[in-house]
């Protein structure tokens, strides 16, 4: 009996030990995980080191390996070439790590649809990451205010005033717009517009609501930015097939 209550003394003390040895050879993986995710993070994006990704990506990433990661990478320093980032906050849990990262840069080229607009911008992206039983970054889902702050950034809310070969002004706000235009040269009369907008990626609906020419009520446009100067915006106009039919300049005056 005594034997029996040594032996489970013994049984017990093994089980405690071996659970510690487990929960801290766990959390010693989280930590190096969790290391990982901010060095890579600054290898790539501060350093512009795109070969580090061979040596954390899985090489069924995404469909592509790490070839996908610097695609990505390189796409993002190449519109936004003074681009910097840093990990936020850092929380893992086994082998899935959640992370806050917060980018900064000016935007210099095209990005997802979205014209240069040389303004500098700050947006966040939220990522969980799964990694393999080799510590290598195997899955990851993210979320991404980057939309909102460059649509905010191409600032088409304002009060414009229409450059030759027009003249008038117009009012977008809150995804309404009031137009008055005509023909600098005073060939042709005044027009006014009114109505509401919305955005898929950089391009802009136009939906007319009211307009001083009936037969224009109730049809739609499409324009999108081409490039700014200064105050100066550059939009090209398309019709519903995409196809540019005019390309037109206008200085915003105020916000």
């Amino acid at each position: 009996m005594k034997s029996f209550k040594s032996n489970l003394v013994l049984m017990t003390i093994i089980v405690i030990v071996v659970a510690i040895q487990s929960c801290d050879q766990s959390s010693k993986k989280e930590e190096k995980n969790k290391a990982l995710i901010v060095k890579a993070n600054n290898e790539l994006f501060n350093k512009g080191n795109l070969e580090f990704a061979n040596g954390v990506i899985t090489d069924d990433y995404r469909g592509q390996g790490p070839a996908f990661i610097k695609e990505y990478v390189s796409g993002k320093r190449t519109a936004f070439p003074d681009l910097q980032v840093n990990v936020d906050q850092v929380i893992a849990e086994g082998d899935m790590v959640a992370w806050l990262r917060t980018n900064t840069g000016t935007q210099t080229g095209d990005y997802m649809g979205y014209k240069p607009t040389g303004k500098k911008n700050t947006w966040k992206r939220m990522v969980i990451t799964r990694f393999n039983a080799d510590g290598k970054v195997a899955e990851e889902w993210g979320v991404s205010n980057v939309h909102e702050i460059l649509q905010a950034a191409s600032g088409i809310d304002g009060v414009f005033e229409y450059l030759p070969p027009f003249k008038g002004q117009g009012v977008i706000r809150n995804g309404h717009f009031v137009y008055l235009f005509g023909p600098s040269d005073g060939s042709g009369p005044m027009i006014s517009q009114a109505g509401t907008h919305r955005f898929s990626g950089d391009t802009v609906k136009n939906v007319i609501t009211y307009c001083t020419d009936r037969k224009l009520i109730g049809t739609s446009y499409w324009w999108r930015v081409r490039s700014w100067s200064g105050d100066t915006v550059t939009y090209e106009i398309m019709n519903d097939k995409g196809q540019i039919t005019g390309v037109d300049r206008a200085v915003k005056l105020s916000n």
